[in-house]
């Protein structure tokens, strides 16, 4: 496998070489202007599209497959993916995890030599080539010495490479200018991965002298890092992720610590993804290594303040305070000494390394202090108080480097403050002694600085991009001044130039901005103390100005110096001078010389490895192919396969799809089968999540391997979600049919175990691969799956891991992080730009009291927001960009392109541009006019006059042009795109898609862990980040926003926990605040209907419920969350307005249109988000919430009541009972005409009403049926033949009786026998008349059997035109009823079980199962089977139509009876006869047996008495029986066999002629027939009972809950509005109607709660003998009960206590005469 590894490599290896020489011969053509532009040249341009370079597509695709099969050296007659997938099958660990690496080696081939190339080099300088060669050359040494143990030489001679090695990561003589070049040509040589297994090492840092050589290497390595990070963001992120690792080496910490700094210098992603406890731990090392590493501290003062923005982070400042605080003691320091002994270390030459630790701490406490933080200068003020700094930086033996952090101490803890002068303590600073001896010492050092600067141009240029060190500062000096032969510290001017630029200059600056106040009464020194300071500063730009090269100095000096001047008196012409030379910048004014040698060098080399980048990234484009579904996987849907750039992005192309083919066996029968070989992709995973590597090599390996198996196994489910139909009724079964392909594919993925063995793997500190866990989760728990979440369940509560919700809440507070601290920075940078506005304005001051007329504002604006970048961030650095020509070049390693079709949503939490334009800093910022009134003194001398006055402040306003202009060059200037590193839009779905389908378990869980260590209340936190969200909604935001919104909502529906924690942490407010201030209003529509759908949901879960306060069943932790509260804090004026605009855009579409649809129905949920507030309050009036609403919508008429009433008309509500409570919940009925009235007649009078819950089962049963019979109604209408013939069926059915009715008409008048024609005078002929005037003569026996029956009028031509005519018209109507009938009804074929059930129902006599079968034949009343007599009756229709047009109407006469079929009573009739049937044809067959038994006695004692003359024959049994029952029945058997003479008849025979006579009369003319009209009529009568009691339920009882009527007739509207609207049947019906078109992950509690018990046949859920309205009278009759129970138990109780005081006084007495009897017997 090693040797396979191999050949892999050099396959790789030479296509590569061969894809690079493809793009040199591409490149070379397509530069030669006299060649046509090659084939693919396209390819080489960034605006390269697919669309329209289809033919470009094919050559390329060409020309790679003939690449590829020159260099397929595995062709063979092996299959060597079966030979991998059969190795994988071992059990043993490193042989799957082998295996599956190559496996994603072969299918990965294409995207590795893309991705490759994008960072693959052209190098065409001798320069490059010599480094290429040359590292070339060191690598394998490196490379040996890296792996091996390390000798005190091997390290040394380590160290000595690695020091070569940092050579070529900056410019030559330029240690502090990186060269980007080289530095990509050492990252693709993956030098990283070496110099971390140096790093790896470990040896006792207690015997680092025995371990010189490594301390060496260690030192050596962390130099290589620093050097090759520097300005190199790709190289920086990378390290970043290796920080915890990085921060762990010890022996080389100043090194390290160096290092790391560079990691965060000019990078505001890593210092926005820095962790709390990894500052931690840098204070910590600063406390362990204290005065020996200062560099922590440097460290953390680059973590605090972005220097790429120069923007302090507030979050990173409070948490370097916190563990400041916390190791004060250890981090200290000198810091804790009392003045004189700090002046003394100050003054020190021997404790330089103690003095450099106490500058340090200084300078990061300054740090933290910037950006106006109270708590922090509050802490700050108790180290140093003013006069202590004032008293340091006014002493002259102390060097200006030393005094530098000092002085911005004082600038960000007193001067530029939250607080203000005051408060700070600085209120008499602007006439302070000391202030202004800083001033004239400032003066007096810009002397010197002059004369060194313009003596040393050169040297002063180097010092200038040079950090001073602090060691230095006391050697002895090293040039001599021209001006004068005194000696110069060189040191000394490197300091005091960073002092100036660093710390004097924004002093200065905020000084005359904020606190100079001219007073020439009090101070009259000071005045011309500004003049000579302006003066001195004009001369120091006068000779700096030209050498700057760093834009940040530019803008500090040009900034102050604008200040100084504003505030001074120095003439116009010096002013005019200054903005002209440095108030516009260049881009060469601030370029190095060895820059600028750079540039012309080794540009047409970047230039040349960029357009390599674009050739590669467009052919990864071309080869993955377009991004639609038909393209990628062949499945006929032009829909969008991934999201491009999304957090759930999969790869494109064919090789990504095979390689998911090689885990799929096609050919299997079952999905268990079919996906078993994706559990080799799990078992991977899991072997990995239990790897500990070690090597940097095999730790990314690894990585990229996880996270390729993590897209397979989430592939395999995702190209079945993708084959998911539009949702819509038409697709419903077909969508539920992929919905359980879905589950099925989850389900073999989850009999593996695939949640539990990839969630360890989210301890891991790998971003991407979290995203790809994740995506995965939200795979697996597409469409709520309950296997996978039962498993998350059982995972928590079996094992109590904390992993998930760490991993989570860590994802969390990354994402927090990161949108506060770019509110945070937008604030800051905001004020920057209100402090550009207002010193515009002192200088429009100063231009009109003619100080500055001629002041140019465009030079401010320059000076101020120039576009120079700095030269730490020049040139091509690893993931920057260049400009090629016109046209921007992709980023090196960035993502393929994407097409322009596809809508990216990329989140970004703060757009300068957006809806707060009016933001400010967190506690205000120093140029408020709060804090400073004495700005508006500062530019006007003293002694103006009045007109003077006047006239600034006419002029001091800036205009709206001018002030939009400067926000606008801040915001071009201000980046403040920032990538969801936190993945937080997709945590969201993966927390939401576990509680899909009302998970209460998981959502309890989520709220709290009772098992755990440390619990994470999820729901909390949720609503928290939405508090940071809320507030700024905008194009950038609003797909987080609404994500949030979904994921709350199912945490909210139907857990009344996690509802009261939503409320409690302010959700409602939020609501408000969006509904009210629209600012999603820029927002895409489609994002727009999913917030307010996402609001609307979140709302209606949380108030849909009753809930009561008192309810003494529900803990007391939610006792006090009361629907009514939540509903009162709604503002319900917003959710009409809401209402009102999406009717408004309802008026817009048409119905039936997707945007109609959509529109619609979230207009109707805010609808009844309204409707619930007024059962909620009493106390609610619509009309007058319709008063309230805007002006605009009540100045276009009736609108708003137009609206109401739209919404009213298509709103149903019903009452449940859920829990032993009353619910009511509102929805939207789309059509109301779908259910038929003959189906409501049907149900009305077939229902069993013989008790209230028979009542509720058949409505249940016949629900199910007619619910189908709707759906199959909206797919027939949807057709407008069949919807013809299905609307106009009644109306045909009534013309077909019609024309019935004209024919049979027509026959009555004009129809006669042929016989009674005229006859003519010869009997031998026959004559038919033909018309009026002539006769035809026919031949005797010519007439044929069916001729004989043709009407004599049909002869006539009239007569025959017009039966034709109506005959044609009634055959075409017939054909429309039978039409209609079909596919209104769909009969069908009768099953094998129907056929069984009805001979059940038949010939059964157990009730038992009669009962039973009336219940299965409830399922399907409305079915209609093919062979049933309705079918057959209208099959019939047609042929006698047919046959009446061609037999002369007789059969005609059989379309009369279809008048039945339209009319109750007719039907009831025939009813009567045929609900009884079975009994009538008993009754039949006994008839028939006893008339077979008198045909019998007939035949053998009375046949002679059969006439066969009169038709009475009897000489066959036959003959006897059926004339029995033709004749009997009418004549009887006396006249049958009648006897005119009977004397020859003996008496015994006429007595039993008699007799038979008689009982033929009895049994047979008598009781058979009574027996068959007695059936008939008790039937009918049963029948007559049967619609009255119904109709008396109907109308006294309500069906749902079967009160009586008059329980509602104290109420407003009585039972009738009971019926219609409270408990109206069939609003439930529309109700289950809704259900079944809803998706089950979207209902609400109670839509959730009905839906169960519907799938168990439940009727409990119906309020039975219970209703809303009833209720408070209820409550009220109980009340009244009780008061009056407790009246007479008091009652009782007195009567009781009466009687028992009357037996004891009886008893009393009793004893007393007792007592007197005895008393009385003894006297004497």
């Amino acid at each position: 496998m090693e040797v396979l590894d191999l050949l892999f490599n050099f396959r790789f290896n030479t296509r590569l070489e061969q894809f690079v020489y493809e793009f040199k011969n591409i490149h070379h053509q397509a530069m030669q202007a006299t060649s046509d532009m090659p084939e693919i040249g396209h390819l080489l341009y960034e605006t390269f599209e697919i669309e329209d370079k289809s033919h470009v597509c094919k050559v390329a695709t060409r020309k790679l497959e003939e690449m590829f099969h020159k260099t397929d050296y595995l062709r063979g007659n092996f299959d060597l993916v079966a030979i991998l997938m059969d190795l994988s099958d071992y059990k043993y660990d490193k042989l799957l995890i082998k295996a599956m690496a190559l496996l994603n080696r072969f299918y990965s081939a294409n995207d590795s030599l893309f991705s490759r190339a994008v960072q693959a080099q052209v190098l065409i300088t001798p320069k490059s080539v010599q480094v290429y060669k040359r590292v070339q050359a060191i690598l394998p040494k490196l490379q040996r010495l890296s792996k091996s143990k390390l000798s005190n030489d091997a390290g040394m001679e380590l160290s000595q490479i690695i020091d070569q090695l940092t050579l070529f990561c900056h410019l030559e003589n330029e240690p502090e200018e990186p060269h980007p070049m080289n530095q990509k040509i050492l990252y693709n040589f993956n030098l990283l991965s070496d110099i971390f297994d140096i790093l790896a090492k470990e040896y006792d840092v207690k015997l680092a002298d025995q371990y010189k050589g490594m301390k060496c290497a260690l030192q050596a390595s962390f130099r290589f890092l620093k050097a090759i990070s520097r300005g190199n963001d790709a190289v920086q992120i990378r390290l970043f992720d290796q920080l915890d690792f990085m921060l762990r080496v010890k022996g080389a910490e100043p090194e390290m610590a160096e290092a790391v700094l560079e990691i965060f210098t000019g990078n505001k992603v890593t210092c926005m993804k820095v962790l709390a406890y990894q500052i931690q731990r840098i204070m910590l090392l600063a406390a362990e290594h204290r005065a020996e590493a200062p560099q922590f501290l440097d460290l953390l003062n680059a973590i605090v303040k972005v220097e790429e923005l120069n923007l302090p982070l507030k979050r990173n400042q409070g948490y370097v305070m916190k563990y400041f605080m916390q190791y004060r003691s250890e981090v200290s320091g000198s810091l804790e000494y009392d003045q004189p002994s700090r002046m003394e270390l100050l003054k020190s030459n021997s404790n330089i390394k103690e003095l450099r630790y106490m500058l340090s701490m200084v300078d990061l406490l300054s740090t933290c202090a910037e950006g106006e933080n109270r708590f922090i200068e509050s802490i700050c003020q108790t180290i140093f108080n003013l006069d202590e700094l004032l008293e340091i930086l006014t002493d002259e033996n102390l060097s200006n480097a030393v005094k530098k952090p000092f002085l911005r101490y004082m600038l960000w803890v007193y001067m530029n403050t939250a607080g203000g002068i005051i408060e700070s303590g600085a209120g008499d600073l602007p006439h302070d002694t000391n202030m202004w001896k800083f001033i004239k010492m400032v003066i007096s050092d810009l002397d010197k600085l002059i004369s060194f600067v313009r003596d040393n141009q050169d040297t002063t240029k180097q010092l200038l991009k040079e950090a001073p060190n602090i060691a230095a500062v006391k050697l002895p000096p090293l040039i001599t001044s021209s001006a004068n032969d005194e000696p110069v510290n060189i040191h000394d001017m490197h300091g005091s130039l960073h002092y100036y630029f660093d710390a004097v200059m924004p002093s200065l600056q905020v000084f005359f901005r904020s606190y100079y106040q001219p007073n020439s009464d009090e101070f009259p020194d000071e005045a011309g103390t500004v003049d000579q300071l302006a003066n001195k500063f004009m001369k120091f730009v006068d000779h700096v100005g030209g050498i700057i090269s760093d834009d940040l100095q530019l803008k500090t000096m040009v900034t102050c110096v604008s200040s100084i001047l504003s505030s001074s008196n120095v003439s116009v012409k010096v002013m005019e001078e200054f903005q002209e030379k440095y108030g516009h910048s260049g881009a060469e004014a601030i370029s190095s010389d060895a820059r600028k040698n750079y540039i012309t060098e080794f540009s047409a080399e970047e230039e040349l490895n960029d357009q390599l980048n674009v050739f590669a990234e467009n052919y990864a484009y071309v080869y993955g192919g377009k991004n639609d579904i038909k393209s990628q996987t062949g499945f006929d849907s032009h829909a969008e396969y991934t999201e491009l750039g999304g957090n759930e992005e999969l790869p494109l192309g064919k090789e990504f799809q095979d390689h998911m083919g090689a885990f799929i066996k096609e050919s299997a029968s079952t999905h268990a089968e079919k996906y078993f070989m994706a559990k080799k992709l799990i078992d991977q995973l899991a072997v990995s999540s239990n790897l500990r590597l070690t090597n940097e090599r095999d730790r990314l390996s690894q990585n990229d391997l996880d996270i390729k198996c993590f897209q397979l196994l989430r592939g395999l489910i995702h190209n079945e979600i993708i084959k998911l139909p539009p949702e819509s009724e038409e697709n419903a079964r077909h969508t539920k049919r992929q919905l359980q392909h879905i589950a099925d594919v989850q389900k073999v993925l989850e009999d593996h175990n695939a949640i539990l063995k990839v969630l360890p793997h989210l301890s891991k500190n790998q971003d991407k691969l979290i995203r790809e866990i994740l995506a995965f989760m939200a795979a697996m728990l597409h469409g709520g799956n309950e296997q996978v979440q039962n498993s998350l369940v059982n995972y928590f509560y079996g094992t109590r891991e904390e992993k998930f919700f760490f991993a989570v809440k860590n994802r969390i507070d990354l994402s927090t992080m990161a949108v506060k601290e770019q509110r945070s920075l937008a604030a800051q940078y905001m004020a920057k730009v209100e402090e550009a506005i207002e010193m515009a304005k002192s200088l429009k001051k100063a231009m009109a009291t003619a100080k500055a007329t001629a002041l140019d504002m465009n030079n401010l604006k320059g000076a101020m927001f120039g576009s120079r970048m700095s030269n730490r961030n020049f040139g091509s650095r690893m993931g920057g960009s260049r400009m090629l020509g016109a046209r921007t070049v992709k980023p090196v390693g960035s993502a393929p392109r994407r097409s322009p079709s596809v809508r990216k949503k990329t989140p970004s939490y703060m757009s300068l541009q957006g809806s707060n334009t009016n933001m400010s800093p967190a506690n205000g910022h120093a140029g408020s006019a709060a804090q400073m009134d004495v700005k508006k003194n500062k530019v006007a001398p003293t002694g103006s006059v009045e007109l003077e006055e006047i006239k600034v402040k006419e002029t001091a306003e800036l205009d709206k042009d001018e002030i939009a202009e400067i926000e606008a060059m801040a915001s071009e200037e201000m980046d403040m795109e920032y990538e969801d590193d936190g993945y937080i839009e997709l945590v969201l779905k993966v927390l939401g898609l576990m509680c899909d389908g009302q998970n209460t378990q998981l959502q309890n869980y989520l709220r709290e862990q009772p098992d755990n260590i440390k619990s994470f209340n999820l729901v909390g936190e949720t609503v928290r980040f939405l508090q940071l969200l809320y507030s700024n909604i905008n194009p950038n935001t609003i797909s987080l926003v609404i994500q949030v919104f979904n994921t709350l909502v199912e945490f909210c529906s139907g857990n009344a926990y996690n509802q009261s924690v939503a409320f409690d942490n302010k959700i409602i407010d939020y609501v408000n605040y969006i509904l009210r201030n629209k600012q999603y209003k820029v927002c895409d529509p489609e994002d727009i209907l999913e917030l307010k759908t996402g609001i609307q949901q979140l709302v209606k879960a949380m108030c849909e419920e009753n809930r009561s306060v008192k309810d003494q069943s529900k803990p007391s932790r939610i006792d006090d969350y009361d629907t009514k509260e939540v509903m009162d804090t709604l503002d319900m004026d917003s959710i009409q307005e809401v209402m009102l605009t999406l009717f408004d855009q309802l008026c817009m579409y048409s119905p039936g249109s997707d945007e109609y649809e959509a529109i619609n129905q979230i207009a109707f949920g805010y609808y009844h988000l309204i409707r619930r507030y007024q059962d909620v309050d009493e106390t609610f009036d619509i009309k007058e919430m319709k008063q309230r609403a805007d002006s605009s919508w009540l100045e276009r008429g009736s609108f708003v009541d137009t609206a109401w009433r739209f919404y009213e008309t298509g709103t149903m509500s019903i009452e449940i009972l859920k829990d032993d409570e009353l619910q009511k919940t509102y929805f939207h009925v789309r059509d109301k005409t779908v259910l038929r009235e003959e189906v409501k007649d049907r149900f009305n009078y077939e229902v069993d009403r013989s008790s209230p819950t028979n009542k509720l089962r058949e409505f249940l049963a016949w629900s199910k049926a007619i619910m189908d019979d709707i759906m199959y109604q909206k797919k027939i209408l949807s057709q407008p033949v069949s919807r013809f013939f299905v609307k106009s069926g009644y109306y045909m059915s009534m013309l077909a009786i019609f024309i019935s009715f004209l024919i049979a008409i027509l026959i009555l008048s004009t129809w006669v026998d042929p016989a009674l024609v005229e006859q003519p005078p010869s009997s031998t002929h026959l004559f038919i008349r033909g018309d009026n005037s002539t006769y035809t003569k026919v031949e005797p026996g010519y007439r044929s059997a069916l001729q004989k029956y043709e009407p004599a009028a049909l002869n006539m031509p009239i007569e025959k035109l017009l039966t034709y005519i109506l005959g044609g018209l009634h055959n075409i109507i017939s054909l429309g009823v039978v039409i209609s009938f079909f596919l209104s009804n769909q009969p069908r074929m009768p099953t094998i079980a129907g056929i069984q059930q009805w001979f059940k129902a038949t010939f059964t006599t157990s009730t038992q199962e009669k009962e039973y079968d009336e219940e299965e034949e409830a399922e399907s009343q409305l079915q209609i089977h093919l062979f049933s007599f309705q079918t057959l009756y209208h099959i019939l229709f047609f042929v006698f139509s047919i046959l009446g047009t061609i037999y002369y109407g007789y059969f005609f006469s059989f379309h009369l009876l279809h008048i039945t079929q339209n009319n109750q009573l007719l039907k009831r009739v025939i009813m009567a006869v045929t609900r009884n049937g079975l009994s009538l044809l008993w009754v039949f067959i006994l008839g028939m047996i006893f008339l077979y038994i008198y045909a019998l006695v007939a035949f053998g004692f009375f046949r002679d008495l059969h006439d066969p003359n009169s038709g009475m024959q009897c000489s066959h049994m036959y003959e006897c029986f059926i004339n029995l029952v033709h004749k009997g029945m009418i004549l009887s058997t006396l006249e049958m066999f009648w006897e005119e003479d009977i004397s020859a008849k003996s008496y015994g025979w006429n007595i039993g002629k008699a007799l038979f006579d008689f009982s033929f009369f009895i049994i047979i003319s008598t009781i058979g027939l009574n027996i068959i009209f007695g059936i008939i009529v008790d039937t009918f009568s049963e029948l007559r009972d049967s619609k009255w009691q119904i109709d008396q339920d109907m109308r006294n009882s309500c069906f749902i809950c079967s009160r009586e009527s008059y329980d509602f007739e104290h109420h407003p509207g009585g039972f009738e509005k009971h019926v219609k609207q409270e408990h109206y049947q069939w609003a439930y019906l529309f109700f289950f109607i809704h259900l079944r078109n809803t998706r089950i992950n979207d209902y609400s509690a109670i839509e959730l709660y009905v839906h169960r018990q519907l799938l168990k046949d439940n009727i409990s859920f119906f309020p039975l003998n219970r209703a809303m309205s009833l209720e408070d009278e209820e409550d009220s009759n109980e009340a009244k009960i009780d008061t009056l129970l407790q009246k007479v138990n008091y009652i009782m109780e007195k009567m009781k206590a009466q009687e028992a005081l009357k037996f004891y006084e009886e008893e009393e007495r009793k004893q007393q005469e007792w007592i007197q009897r005895n008393a009385a017997g003894k006297a004497p």
